[in-house]
């Protein structure tokens, strides 16, 4: 029975049916590793055209491949007509730069593993032309940009930050040292570095974003230039930061960026002199809006916003004690938000912001100040050249060091150079029973004072 199911057990063999094997090589691929394909069309000017590309003519570049730009000084343009994926970018190959130019249709994303090498060996004007929806975009890498023209319509850059295929996510330097514009975007969820010497307009609204990151938020870190490194083209483009903005300046340099800033995150200005010097809708026509996160003023520096300062949240901060100053043309407006002064303690624990040319108004925001209980006029201080306007619900909170003080003692933590104080902060605390403020006798002079009596 069971051989009728599954047949004999026995095994017939025939030499003549014994097969031999001879191992071989098998061609699995014609291509196994990532080439470098140079633009050289024969058949019109589209990236997906074998024909194009060199050595070969037989591919053209996709996945890990890159696509280089210039050799044997080749200058004929290129059009990108349906998105794709390649290993990096490089307009010019160290002898010869490309000043051809590269068009991406609309809706095309180009896509790089490695990221954009634009024209940096030999030094020269690249050329990109957007569409509606048009992309660059880079997933690791470190890409650099000299001097550029992105025209067209308004595109997107595209600098990608940490992700599970891409761990150390991507990086932008702009090293231009001629005039550079662009129509489209830098959307920044890695490193941007601005460390141009020329300025960069951003033109018809396009602007600056610092994305925030699911493993870690985008960050932008200027250099100190002594010049204008960016421009608005008065079309109202902003930096509008997510996640990190950092400058650190150098005495007697003078960093100019004519865009607003809208800061949601972390931004730091340390040492030298920096300047906004712009105005736009989306920052109420200030200079600069702050609704979230930190300003913090470091190393003596000279904060300039020419269209004046607005605060509806975050924390205006100083890490120390060195009079750090805010120049702002009219006023600076806190509306919301703190003022924390010295937060990082030290030798001297008081810290010292100065406003020298324009007035304070607080309008429902809140002033953290500190005072030394053992003697009085060691404190935090805000001093302003012009009036200090106190309103709607704002709030003073003292904290003492030291130890509770001794009576007839007073600290003046607002001076108003230009004229009087009218109105107490509707909101006050203080951490010992024996403070109060402000002295009436002295708000006439313009100082917000604080006193200690023997309760």
């Amino acid at each position: 029975m069971l051989r009728r199911l599954f047949g004999s057990s026995r095994r017939k063999t025939s030499r003549s049916s014994t097969k031999y094997f001879r191992p071989q090589l098998e061609g699995l691929e014609d291509r196994w590793a990532p080439a470098v394909l140079d633009w050289s069309p024969t058949m019109g000017n589209n990236w997906n055209v074998p024909q194009n590309w060199l050595p070969g003519r037989n591919q053209f570049p996709q996945g890990a491949d890159f696509a280089r730009f210039g050799p044997n000084n080749n200058q004929q343009p290129i059009t990108v007509t349906q998105s794709v994926t390649c290993g990096g970018v490089k307009f010019g190959d160290g002898t010869n730069a490309y000043t051809g130019q590269m068009t991406l249709n609309a809706n095309v994303v180009l896509d790089t593993g490695d990221g954009f090498t634009l024209n940096q060996n030999p030094v020269a004007q690249s050329k990109i032309a957007f569409n509606t929806g048009s992309k660059l975009v880079a997933e690791s890498g470190n890409s650099i940009f000299t001097n550029f023209t992105f025209t067209g319509a308004r595109g997107t850059v595209w600098i990608k930050g940490p992700s599970q295929p891409a761990p150390q996510g991507a990086s932008l330097t702009v090293l231009s040292n001629a005039a550079s514009d662009t129509r489209s975007d830098f959307l920044i969820g890695g490193t941007l570095t601005m460390a141009n010497s020329a300025p960069v307009t951003f033109k018809g609204g396009a602007g600056i974003t610092i994305a925030a990151g699911q493993q870690v938020n985008g960050s932008m870190t200027i250099q100190a230039m002594n010049n204008t490194i960016l421009d608005d083209n008065h079309d109202g483009g902003i930096i509008e930061n997510s996640g990190v903005v950092t400058y650190t300046g150098v005495a007697g340099t003078s960093t100019q960026a004519t865009m607003a800033f809208l800061n949601h995150k972390t931004a730091t200005f340390n040492t030298g002199d920096f300047v906004f010097a712009a105005s736009s809708n989306a920052t109420n026509g200030y200079s600069m809006k702050m609704d979230g996160g930190s300003l913090t003023l470091a190393g003596g520096i000279t904060f300039t916003l020419l269209n004046d300062y607005y605060q509806t949240g975050g924390t205006l901060q100083t890490p120390d004690a060195t009079t750090e100053n805010l120049d702002v043309a009219n006023k600076a407006e806190i509306d919301g938000g703190k003022i924390n002064l010295n937060t990082g303690g030290g030798a001297n624990p008081f810290g010292s912001l100065n406003i020298p040319h324009a007035n304070l108004n607080f309008n429902g925001g809140e002033y953290d100040a500190k005072i030394n209980g053992a003697a009085g006029g060691s404190n935090d201080e805000i001093t302003v050249a012009g009036k200090i306007t106190i309103a709607g619900n704002s709030t003073l909170k003292v904290s003492t060091l030291n130890g509770k003080p001794a009576a007839g003692l007073h600290w003046d933590i607002l001076i108003a150079l230009g004229g009087g104080i009218g109105n107490a902060f509707a909101n006050q605390t203080f951490d010992q029973t024996n403070e109060g403020a402000p002295d009436p006798n002295r708000l006439q002079m313009g100082d917000y004072t604080v006193f200690s009596n023997n309760n």
